[in-house]
C-alpha cells in the first residue's frame, strides 16, 4: 500500500502551482526546434516567441519524427502541460475525501 498524502504535500504543490504562469497550457510540435513545446496561456494565442517568451521547449531530436521515442516525448510534454490544470482539482478531491473520512 502507498504512503498517504500529507497536507505538508499538498501545501507544497499548491505553492509550485501558484507560481507557475496560467493554464492553460497546450503541446505541440515545433519543427524548428526539433522538439515538442509546452506553450503557456498568452504563448497559445500568440505562438512568436517574438510575442511571448512562454514556452519550453521539450525536445528530443530524434529522426526520423516517429517512433517510441518521438511518442515518449510527446507523451511527456502532454503530462507536463496537462498537470496544470489537473493538479489542482487533485488537491481539491483529495481534500474532500480526507474531510469525509474525518466525518467518519
Amino acid at each position: 500500500m502507498s504512503e498517504k498524502v500529507t497536507e505538508q504535500e499538498l501545501k507544497r504543490l499548491e505553492t509550485i502551482i501558484g507560481e507557475t504562469s496560467i493554464g492553460p497550457w497546450e503541446t505541440v510540435y515545433d519543427e524548428s526546434e526539433n522538439g515538442h513545446v509546452i506553450r503557456m496561456n498568452d504563448a497559445i494565442e500568440s505562438p512568436s516567441r517574438h510575442e511571448s517568451q512562454l514556452e519550453i521547449i521539450y525536445g528530443h531530436c530524434v529522426y526520423p519524427e516517429e517512433g517510441d521515442q518521438f511518442m515518449e516525448a510527446h507523451a511527456n510534454a502532454t503530462f507536463i502541460a496537462e498537470s496544470r490544470e489537473i493538479v489542482p482539482k487533485l488537491i481539491a478531491e483529495i481534500r474532500r475525501l480526507k474531510g469525509e473520512a474525518d466525518d467518519e
